[in-house]
């Protein structure tokens, strides 16, 4: 199959002799026929000379004088004479056509011809780039014929046009309709119209139907039918929604079963079990807003967070995306518009994507009231999804470190504080938000002052002593922090973390804290010794402590916390009831402060270790303490 990379038909021209006149109003006779001017000419047919045909309806107007050998005239407008012997070919559907996914027999019917008819069909999935190629096959009644197979007419719709050519006279036909393409728009049955491919077994994505239903839009309707009677144990649905200027989480239920209506563009989180997929019966989604640099389908969003879904049944490139802005179309994504970052929700944790796919959804945050989006009719050509992250720091003084919260059931872990030359000291373009948590799901942001939203990454301008950067944390079960990029960190700055239940601990690449269940917020502190003298060296502790594992009993990890009043050679090892090593958990100096450590359950061999009761033993400088634990599996 040969491609044509256009979108649009070019016009083929020096095809066939046309003879083009614009008369006066008068009297045109010769031997052959005799035109009366000084009207229309009705009928829109084909006058026979034996000279010339005449096709059209044609109008007269008074211009001048044009005779020939074969005819005279005087008058008209836009008069085409042809002669009668010329190839010709001739395609009879309408320009934009509705039909049901079936195999569907296209047919061209020529004449005059003066040699072997030959033809191609050049066809496109509609939004895709280019167009394949295939040939026509001549069939009864002096007609070119191909068969489209029922597996090109999807949700997409498709684009076609032709070209005929007789070989004997060389004249060439482009066949279009009216310089544009011709298009299939394909009405599917709710079988036809199912999400290709299952979802993840009981794991929570933000979903959308590319597919214009045209009936009912509840969820029973577009959901119901495919995933049965609301049943929270088998499927879940709901959707982020506004409630004044508070973001809240509908969930559908019997009781409550009005969640916003479908629409293309409207996504949805949705969780099923058993492999089980979910669709609608309806039409091909078209675009409904035209712009120089293309087609888009246009679709208000709200002021604050928006969960978006791709309308399309393709994946589409989130960098052609654009904003209407209170009537203009703004070029690429204004930081005043909305934080450039499409949301995508993996299952697990959120990815910032730059592309789409079809079927799924995203977050987008939107700074302003009265903006549309508009998504391009055009698939995105890469053959790979790479996740894209927000950018850093890039200045010669500018750095950040990262923090992570891990739960049973998700992450978020692109949580950046740091230092950018020229941000400001509260909320600028660089200072990202963060997400809604996914349903069951907990989060880790930052609070900026005189903010109502929270925070994904919170920036600073530089500064030389210190800076405190205020933490929020979601509740949830097994919550692990992590904090990494702290070698980004000035030689002579250092990170602490004070949680709102009184601990507080020096952080290092290594550090892994499993919170306890009533920490909800903590503080951020990075700066010098001095500074951090100043707002840490009240909280240090005044005595070597070793306290107890939590949780306790445990299964499969836990945390050992332990307090050192100055900096220090630590070992703290893992022993069982025989008094035998199992695994050595610290073998380093440390500084002075709060630590915790974790132990997964394991013994030096990376092997996990059978259920019963353990014992931990700490040795600093000349002192030492030892607790029992108990691993219950």
């Amino acid at each position: 199959m040969r491609r044509c990379k256009s979108l649009i038909i070019p016009i083929i021209t020096g095809l066939c002799t046309v003879l083009t006149a614009t008369f006066a109003i008068g009297q045109a006779s010769s031997a052959n026929y005799n035109i009366t001017g000084g009207g229309l000419v009705g009928g829109g047919g084909i006058s026979a000379s034996a000279a010339n045909d005449i096709t059209g309806t044609f109008g007269f107007g008074p211009m001048g004088v044009a005779t020939s050998t074969s005819y005279i005239l005087n008058g008209g407008l836009a008069a085409v004479f042809q002669p009668s012997d010329v190839f010709y070919a001739a395609y009879t559907r309408s320009g934009t056509d509705t039909v049901t996914v079936q195999n569907l027999t296209l047919k061209i019917n020529f004449g005059n011809q003066s040699g072997v008819v030959s033809g191609k069909l050049y066809y496109q999935q509609r939004g895709s780039l280019y167009f394949d190629s295939a040939a026509l096959t001549v069939g009864p009644g002096d007609t070119l014929r191909y068969t489209i197979p029922a597996t090109w007419l999807t949700a997409r719709g498709l684009n076609y046009y032709f070209i005929v050519r007789d070989e004997g006279s060389g004249i060439t036909r482009l066949i279009t309709n009216g310089g544009e393409v011709y298009t299939f728009i394909c009405e599917l049955t709710n079988a036809q119209g199912q999400r290709p491919t299952a979802l993840p077994e009981a794991k929570y994505r933000i979903v959308g139907i590319p597919v214009n239903h045209q009936g009912s839009r509840s969820v029973p309707t577009i959901f119901g039918d495919d995933l049965g009677a609301i049943d929270i144990t088998q499927w879940r649905l709901g959707r982020h929604e506004y409630e004044g200027t508070s973001l809240v989480l509908h969930e559908y239920n019997v009781a409550d079963p009005n969640i916003a209506e479908h629409l293309p563009g409207i996504g949805y989180w949705l969780a099923v079990r058993h492999g089980r997929r979910y669709g609608t019966d309806g039409f091909t989604v078209t675009p409904n807003r035209f712009l120089i640099t293309g087609d888009y389908l246009e679709l208000a969003v709200d002021s604050g967070w928006n969960q978006l879904a791709n309308p399309f049944a393709f994946p589409i490139d989130w960098s052609l995306v654009r904003f209407d802005d209170n009537g203009t179309v703004v070029s690429g994504h204004p930081a005043e518009v909305l934080d450039d970052a499409a949301y995508w929700y993996n299952g697990s944790e959120y990815e910032t994507v730059d592309s789409i796919p079809a079927w799924e959804g995203f977050f987008v945050n939107i700074k302003k009231k009265n903006v549309k989006i508009l998504f391009r009719h055009l698939i995105y050509s890469t053959l790979k999804n790479v996740p894209q992250k927000i950018a850093g720091p890039a200045g010669e003084n500018d750095w950040r470190i990262n923090l992570q919260l891990t739960t049973e059931t998700n992450r978020d872990i692109d949580n950046y504080a740091g230092v950018i030359r020229g941000a400001e000291s509260g909320y600028d373009y660089l200072d990202f938000a963060e997400p809604p948590p996914p349903p069951e799901g907990s989060y880790l942001a930052f609070v900026l002052p005189e903010q109502k939203s929270l925070f994904r990454c919170d920036y600073r301008p530089v500064f030389e002593d210190g800076a405190e950067w205020q933490v929020k944390i979601a509740k949830a079960a097994n919550r692990v922090l992590k904090v990494s990029d702290l070698d980004q960190l000035p030689p002579d700055m250092s990170a602490w973390l004070i949680f709102d239940n009184g601990t507080h601990i020096l952080l290092d690449d290594r550090t892994e804290v499993r919170l306890h269940d009533n920490i909800e917020t903590a503080r951020l502190i990075i700066g010098t010794q001095k500074y951090i003298n100043h707002e840490v060296s009240e909280l240090l502790p005044k005595e070597f402590s070793l306290e107890q594992n939590f949780p306790n009993p445990f299964n499969p990890a836990t945390s050992i916390s332990f307090s050192l009043p100055e900096p220090g050679f630590v070992q703290l090892e893992v022993y069982n009831v025989l008094g035998q090593n199992v695994r050595a958990l610290v073998e380093r100096d440390m500084e002075a402060g709060k630590h915790i450590i974790d132990w997964d359950g394991k013994d030096d061999n990376g092997r996990a270790v059978a259920s019963g009761v353990y014992f931990y033993r700490i040795q600093y400088n000349d002192l030492n303490a030892c607790r029992k634990m108990v691993l219950l599996k």
